[in-house]
């Protein structure tokens, strides 16, 4: 089976706000038992493109999509894998996604997207936690569970933590997170070579601190 990689960021502004983009659903991508509607929300992010690590494409990316670039670069919070398919062909994706910050209040722009993410990218919105977990009842959310890992982001243990979460293969949303049992990654999240990437712990609220006040 085919192996795809690729990359996404949990992008806030200083008023902690998530970056979101709603995507019109092409058909490329099926996930079997988790069909999604026409219209969803992502992530800022795609694949790797020929010798990128994780961390790179996050970036590339981000650019690309929203044409910001006064960005602060936390860890790489989460991993997900997952069997798909991808354009009828089976294959077994791999995602990883970093948090990051802005400084202030930047223009989203669109003149930096390819052909295919002119067509299927709708809309970009800034989403307050608490409107993102009442959205659930009338929105679709990719990947799932989102809502609730933001929030132990934003109001859980009050640190960044020094390895990503593991936050398995179901679409479904990770066991370990639902029962409150996060496990440390036991695999790549930094680059491509099988090379471990690690992120000091440190102060949560610092972090976010000195993002919100441009240091």
């Amino acid at each position: 089976m085919r192996t795809r990689q690729g990359a996404r960021t949990v992008l806030l502004d200083p008023d902690d706000r998530l970056l979101m983009i709603r995507v019109q659903n092409d058909g490329v991508i099926v996930v079997p038992g988790h069909p999604a509607p026409a219209f969803f929300w992502i992530l800022p992010g795609g694949g790797l493109e020929p010798g990128e690590t994780f961390s790179q494409a996050a970036r590339r990316e981000l650019f690309e999509e929203t044409g910001l670039t006064d960005v602060d670069w936390g860890p790489c919070l989460w991993i997900r894998d997952v069997d798909a398919y991808w354009s009828g062909r089976p294959v077994h994706a791999q995602e990883r996604f970093f948090l990051a910050r802005i400084h202030n209040d930047q223009s989203i722009s669109r003149r930096h997207m390819e052909p295919a993410e002119h067509d299927s990218i709708i809309e970009h919105r800034w989403w307050p936690l608490g409107e993102l977990i009442a959205a659930q009842a009338t929105q679709t959310f990719f990947p799932p569970g989102l809502p609730k890992l933001l929030g132990d982001v934003l109001n859980g243990s009050g640190r960044l933590p020094s390895e990503p979460t593991d936050w398995g293969r179901s679409w479904s949303g990770s066991p370990q997170v639902a029962e409150g049992l996060p496990r440390p990654l036991a695999s790549s999240c930094g680059d491509q070579s099988g090379r471990r990437a690690r992120t000091t712990s440190q102060p949560f609220g610092a972090f976010m601190e000195r993002r919100r006040s441009g240091s």
